[in-house]
């Protein structure tokens, strides 16, 4: 009778010390990483890059690297209910200088990067648009499931 109640009083406690322990998240998670390359050589025609988000992504990682060498891109981040969440320009200020055989040359660099936790299931949009540009943008993307 005693081993019983000895073992009844020990299972209680264990069991009520693991009530209070909270549930940790996705303890092992899995990530996804994708990199794009996008050459935009004397373009004005505005680019979509899709990206798709299910129901067991908990968060998306962007982060967008843009060179311009002439001209300018604006880009722009969109949710899948198409509300714009960021934006920013990258521009070249100089004239390239044709006269003296591209004496002058300037190339502007520019990033952004964005943590979306829990971020709205569907198609993110990714909006380039340029404007005469010579630019390369790169579109890396990092989804945590």
């Amino acid at each position: 009778m005693k081993t019983k109640t000895t073992f009844l009083c020990l299972f209680m406690l264990f069991a009520i010390s693991s009530w209070g322990q909270k549930s940790t998240p996705n303890e092992n998670p899995t990530f996804y990483n994708t990199e794009r390359s996008i050459f935009l050589k004397g373009t004005s025609k505005t680019q979509d890059v899709v990206i798709k988000v299910d129901d067991k992504t908990e968060r998306l990682d962007l982060s967008i690297t843009g060179l311009v060498s002439i001209g300018e891109v604006a880009i722009e981040i969109y949710d899948p209910k198409g509300k714009k969440q960021s934006n920013f320009n990258i521009k070249n200020q100089l004239s390239l200088d044709t006269e003296n055989k591209g004496a002058v040359r300037e190339d502007v660099k520019g990033e952004i990067s964005k943590s979306i936790i829990e971020p709205q299931i569907g198609n993110w949009i990714v909006k380039l648009i340029p404007k005469d540009v010579y630019a390369n943008i790169k579109i890396k993307t990092q989804v945590k499931l």
